[in-house]
């Protein structure tokens, strides 16, 4: 699925290649646009690689973890929830907190691979590991597949990684405001407090609305790898930690661990078949989909207004397009149809009904692409939208 999406194959991916390292590469994260745009590419995918070549501010990145580093991480982690496929349990990690030296070597061995740019073996072996979504079904469509990293593997890129840019984009008010899912200070129940609030403005004041819920599939297992590591560059962390990355993704080996014991035979990334994106268990899953939403927050059509809430005292004015919590997403319009005098007041609802799924459907359709671009797709099964509309 993630392969035939524009970075995944076709033009787009060719010019930047699987890794995102390519001159091009580098052009366009320098404001340099590729030359002579193919006339099959969406706009959409256009618009994604104008935010590319846009200025960004930039982290103060490091490829080295600080000793204090690794004792807050490693003191904060929890020995159930945590293990090495290697057989490193995180409590050997834990163990050594009190002896500086200790301390010392295993933040320089964590930091190498990041400075050098290379992924050690032991980091390429993964167990997977499935669980039930609904108790007692089996069936594999309904199972959640976890990927079980080496500790210090997933720590390492805790701290490099997903600290330091998560504490960016707050800092420079990038994270999108209808996002609450992986967002420092945020919560699920506040996304679902704005729908009610929503729902109850609209009711109070007779407007009429559209609503439409949409949910990506496997967010984490179909995010485009050249597209993650440019956005990483982008964002001011060395070349060395995308290329460390980019080699890890590329040479990752999956063991599949069941009641019976653990598989062997394994899978991997072939060039035939390549697979894309951190998987669900990797500390930067949450991260990398943060930045492909800003990106399809921030490529929007501008011309698609959000919905409008004005306060009683017409002073206040809220705009938002939607709400989302993680890959879940709900996309609203308002109606902003002005009655005609010289239809009756069925004629005019009907109107105002066709001016709300119109433009509903034009932001659920530029949603769709963006998602598209960005190396996903919306899981239709799982999606619906309603009408609310006052006759």
């Amino acid at each position: 699925m993630t392969h035939s999406t524009p970075f995944g194959s076709g033009p787009v991916a060719k010019l930047f290649g699987r890794r995102g390292d390519t001159q091009a590469s580098v052009d366009l994260l320098r404001g340099t646009l590729p030359d002579n745009f193919p006339s099959t590419l969406l706009p959409e995918t256009i618009r994604v690689l104008q935010i590319l070549a846009t200025p960004t501010p930039t982290v103060n990145g490091s490829a080295v973890i600080s000793p204090d580093e690794f004792r807050s991480t490693y003191a904060a982690a929890n020995e159930q929830t945590s293990s090495s496929p290697s057989g490193r349990h995180i409590g050997h990690h834990k163990a050594v907190l009190k002896d500086p030296s200790l301390v010392q070597m295993h933040a320089q061995m964590m930091s190498l691979p990041f400075q050098a740019g290379f992924a050690p073996d032991r980091w390429t072996r993964v167990t997977d590991i499935m669980l039930e979504q609904e108790a007692n079904n089996p069936r594999c469509h309904r199972l959640h597949i976890l990927a079980l990293f080496e500790s210090d593997c997933n720590h390492a890129k805790r701290v490099i990684i997903g600290r330091r840019l998560l504490h960016h984009m707050k800092d420079q008010g990038m994270l999108p405001d209808m996002q609450h899912g992986s967002v420092p200070g945020k919560h699920c129940l506040s996304a679902v407090l704005k729908k009610v609030m929503s729902h109850d403005h609209l009711r109070l004041t007779k407007t009429g609305g559209a609503f439409i819920e949409n949910d990506a599939i496997g967010c984490y297992d179909h995010l485009v790898n050249n597209l993650v590591l440019m956005l990483l560059v982008k964002l001011g962390l060395p070349k060395s930690v995308a290329s460390c990355i980019g080699e890890l993704w590329d040479n990752v080996v999956h063991l599949i661990k069941t009641v019976y014991g653990i598989s062997l035979v394994t899978y991997g990334c072939t060039t035939d078949k390549p697979l894309y994106g951190p998987g669900q268990g990797s500390t930067c899953s949450p991260l990398f989909w943060l930045l492909c939403y800003w990106v399809i927050v921030t490529s929007l059509d501008p011309t698609i207004s959000a919905a409008k809430f004005v306060s009683a005292c017409k002073e206040i004015l809220v705009e938002i397009t939607g709400v989302s919590f993680v890959d879940d997403s709900s996309l609203s319009v308002m109606s902003e149809y002005i009655p005609d005098p010289n239809l009756s007041l069925e004629q005019n609802s009907r109107e105002e009904v066709i001016h709300l799924v119109e433009r509903l459907a034009a932001l659920g359709q530029n949603w769709e692409r963006l998602l598209f671009t960005t190396g996903g797709a919306i899981n239709f099964q799982k999606s619906h939208w309603y009408l609310m509309s006052w006759l």
